[in-house]
């Protein structure tokens, strides 16, 4: 490379700004306050994507809690109601018993 090539290439690359750089071309003003705005709104979109996944899996886990008690609940029921019916057969077993 010659060195008057090397100047012209320091030259466009200081009037760039480091959003240029990254989006690998020159823009004009609108085209960076476009790209800028892109990029704010990517990021308020990424952020709203990760509180909406954090409150997601916060309901997730209610839901879950919230189902985990109400199967314990009619699991514990059943438990009783199974107690009491065995109770019953007991008895009706006792009162054959004594009738025969």
């Amino acid at each position: 490379t010659c060195p008057s090539a090397f100047r012209q290439q320091t030259n466009v690359s200081s009037y760039t700004s480091p959003t240029d750089l990254v989006l690998g071309n020159h823009v004009n003003g609108s085209d960076w306050v476009n790209s800028s705005l892109s990029v704010f709104l990517e990021q308020h979109r990424l952020q709203l994507d990760r509180a909406l996944q954090t409150h997601i899996s916060l309901h997730n886990a209610t839901l879950s809690a919230i189902v985990d008690s109400m199967i314990t609940t009619a699991l514990k029921e059943k438990d009783e109601e199974i107690a009491r019916l065995h109770i019953m057969l007991n008895q009706l077993q006792e009162l054959i018993i004594n009738i025969e």
